[in-house]
């Protein structure tokens, strides 16, 4: 069992935040992704662009027995999001990590300056925009994000929100 931290640091030819972004599924917006870019100010925009993603920390908490790593805390944070979570790694260089990925707040505010914007609907209580996050890959390859059951959350914050202006 052990703990490890990192500060300032970057994942080179990764950038985190455009694949999470692209794997947010809603039917009805298949190109979520390009909106929000081409929404974003330029300074935003690189960022989503760059090849690589520059990290603030990241604190793990593992225990390793029996051919894996349990991950049992996982806490990376950036200039534009912070994820918790938890996982798993085989010593065949498996993974898999669940938790959630939280926007920071200032491009959560920009994300919802339109109130019909789903992200508006996907705000919690700190009022950051945030939603699940499933990570699996092995080795070098690129890693595969999944955005689970957003459109299930998205629809009931859009019910309980209309419900609520009804109520009023």
């Amino acid at each position: 069992s052990g703990t490890f931290e990192l500060k300032d640091g970057v994942l080179k030819d990764l950038n985190v935040i455009k694949p999470v972004f692209d794997a947010i599924k809603i039917p009805l917006l298949p190109n979520l992704s390009s909106m929000v870019m081409s929404s974003l100010p330029e300074e935003y925009r690189k960022q989503f662009e760059k090849p690589d993603t520059d990290l603030k920390s990241v604190k793990a908490t593992a225990t390793i027995a029996q051919g894996s790593a349990d991950l049992t805390a996982i806490d990376v944070e950036s200039d534009l999001f912070m994820f918790t979570g938890t996982g798993q790694a085989g010593f065949d260089q498996s993974y898999k990590v669940d938790g959630g990925f939280n926007i920071t707040k200032d491009l959560s505010t920009l994300l919802v300056k339109d109130l019909e914007n789903p992200f508006s609907y996907m705000r919690n209580e700190q009022d950051l925009v945030s939603f699940p996050v499933h990570v699996k890959g092995k080795g070098a390859a690129a890693p595969q994000f999944e955005v689970e059951a957003i459109l299930k959350d998205v629809v009931q914050n859009v019910v309980k929100s209309k419900g609520k202006v009804e109520l009023e």
